[in-house]
């Protein structure tokens, strides 16, 4: 018995040095993170972007009304209205440009436009490559958002690679 109470009293050890911060600490470290002078620094869109021409508004056009048409037959009218709420999303995505947001490496993590992000807060990165961007994908131990899609533009992967490795498994 006395080896377990040991064992117990190690682990509620670790977890009280372990503790949670408050929101308040969490907000003002977070605003700290802010104000750091970058260790790397780069500008690029919020998301991938590409000009669509009228061929593809005409055969999402087709296909939405078609899908409506044969929800209307099956009478699944609250599925019409799902469809024409995702062809304005599609619409509206393929039209308005993303903006451009400022992404900094800082000593005590990341900022990425106007959110911080503690190198706690963060698991692990890769890279992917779509269509012609290459990203940054940044897995988080927070619920939301759970994993970070930041686009590198012009930056060399291999400085951000060398940037991010000290701190986070790659």
């Amino acid at each position: 018995m006395p080896k377990f109470r040991l064992k117990l009293e190690k682990v509620e050890e670790e977890k009280t040095k372990e503790r949670r911060l408050s929101q308040e600490e969490l907000a003002e470290k977070h605003a700290l993170l802010k104000q750091e002078r970058a260790v790397l620094s780069w500008k690029s869109a919020s998301r991938p972007f590409r000009r669509r021409g009228p061929e593809y508004f005409i055969t999402t056009g087709l296909i939405i009304l078609i899908l409506i048409l044969i929800a209307t037959f099956l009478r699944e009218f609250l599925l019409v209205g799902v469809i024409i709420s995702l062809a304005f999303v599609a619409y509206v995505l393929a039209t308005v440009e993303p903006e451009v947001i400022e992404h900094k490496i800082v000593r005590g993590g990341l900022v990425s436009g106007n959110h911080a992000y503690l190198w706690e807060e963060l698991k692990s990165f890769w890279f992917e490559r779509k269509d012609r961007f290459e990203i940054l994908v940044i897995e988080t131990k927070l619920r939301f958002p759970a994993r970070l899609f930041i686009l590198l533009g012009a930056t060399a992967p291999q400085s951000t690679k060398a940037a991010f490795g000290k701190n986070l498994d790659y």
